[in-house]
């Protein structure tokens, strides 16, 4: 630093104009032995700035925080504070514990794009200043909320420890084989990552309903590739019945690291995306929309490319993640593992990829409830969608009635499940 009228100005200090410059003459050798320096001018200087800059996808409640830290030879004046969002004030409030003022705004935050600016005086009257950015996450308005309609598989992968995987939608939880294990991701989170030798999760035998001319479907994934894997690996969904045998016919329908392979009638009509080890050891998401006889592929929001089939699959199929049980087992992490029973819009697509599932606020099953009325009938009461099946693991078919539902105690046993509608 520099002594100015008795006031310590640090050299290439931005904030006071005129302050020293120094430079590194070109071809000199600057001694760096030292790790350790003692910059410090004992002026106050702001220490920490939340949200941090270049923050992206925060929640529109979070507070904006700024902390300075008062110094040995200038102080924060409290009552020249002023912060501003987006070029307009907003209220502040300014609290002081021990040589630390904290800067904090609670109001809320409105725009998707934000830029923030917070001033105050030092004692010396020395006006010091600090702008910055960030991103809140944004609902678009009457789409958020289609997100969960349909859904009827939805796996967060947020346990991170245990052998259970939840779906949150309300369907079969996923059961974790050998070498799967739960990874905290720095990107992502918590994630399940699979070993490529016999590392599976089990969703269910019949959790994918049978796959005909006329319904429709989507599947969606986060994906990061790890390295040695084959053309065919079963990264989500399956390749033999839930036996371990083919299919008669043979019909299975996985995503692969070089497709979407949708095996029916003993041939595949598959949808062709770019290839996943081209993206090895980074995250995608990965999307492929049934639309009657009609695949369509997304990757990070974008539409790829689209083929069709011409018949129809003869039975539910099975719902695996990292390979199929022991079969075709791939390397590498999945996250945010969801399926609908409908069609996911284009727009909804890129919602579901920028925004994720949060976009529809709490993914919670459809409530139900069965009573014994004690005069040989039974109410059922339930939310959403209503389906039944002669085994827990399916297959599972709409009921077509609406709640409380009554029926005779003398009737088959079925079980029931209750569905987003």
């Amino acid at each position: 630093f520099s002594l100015v009228d008795g006031e310590r100005v640090l050299i290439n200090d931005p904030d006071v104009e005129g302050a020293i410059k120094a430079y590194t003459p070109k071809g000199a050798t600057v001694d760096e032995s030292i790790t350790e320096r003692d910059a410090s001018t004992g002026r106050a200087a702001v220490v920490s700035i939340t949200p941090a800059p270049g923050t992206r996808r925060i929640e529109s409640s979070s507070p904006i925080e700024v902390v300075v830290k008062n110094g040995s030879a200038t102080t924060v004046d409290q009552s020249s504070v002023k912060l501003t969002l987006n070029g307009e004030d907003v209220a502040a409030d300014v609290s002081r514990s021990g040589d630390i003022v904290t800067i904090s705004y609670t109001g809320g935050l409105a725009a998707e794009a934000n830029t923030a600016t917070v001033s105050f005086k030092e004692s010396n009257g020395i006006e010091r200043s600090a702008e910055w950015s960030f991103e809140v996450k944004v609902t678009k308005p009457g789409e958020a909320g289609t997100l969960t309609d349909g859904l009827i598989g939805y796996w967060p992968l947020d346990e991170g420890d245990g052998t259970t995987a939840a779906n949150a939608a309300g369907g079969a939880d996923a059961e974790l084989y050998d070498g799967v294990e739960w990874i905290d991701d720095p990107e992502r989170g918590m994630v399940l990552s699979f070993d490529g030798v016999d590392g599976y999760a089990d969703a269910g035998a019949e959790t994918i309903p049978q796959m005909t001319q006329d319904n429709d479907f989507t599947w969606s994934v986060w994906i990061n590739q790890g390295s040695g894997n084959g053309p065919n690996n079963v990264v989500l969904g399956n390749r033999y019945s839930p036996g371990g045998g083919d299919f008669a016919p043979r019909e299975f329908i996985k995503f692969t690291p070089t497709q979407f392979e949708f095996h029916r009638d003993g041939g595949g009509q598959n949808c062709d995306y770019d290839d996943l080890a081209n993206s090895e050891g980074e995250w995608v998401h990965y999307v492929v929309v049934k639309t009657g006889n009609t695949l369509t592929h997304y990757s990070n929001g974008e539409e790829g490319g689209s083929s069709t089939f011409t018949s129809e699959l003869q039975n539910p199929q099975p719902f695996y993640f990292g390979g199929d049980q022991t079969n075709e087992n791939w390397s590498g992490m999945l996250d945010d593992i969801a399926i609908w029973d409908r069609a996911l819009g284009g727009e909804e697509i890129a919602l579901l990829h920028s925004e994720g599932l949060s976009a529809a606020g709490p993914v919670e099953a459809p409530a139900l409830s069965i009573v014994n009325n004690g005069d040989g009938t039974v109410t059922v009461t339930f939310e959403g969608k209503l389906q039944a099946a002669a085994s827990v693991n399916g297959p599972w078919a709409d009921v077509n009635e609406s709640s409380p539902l009554t029926i005779e105690a003398s009737e088959a046993m079925q079980y029931a499940r209750a569905v987003n509608e």
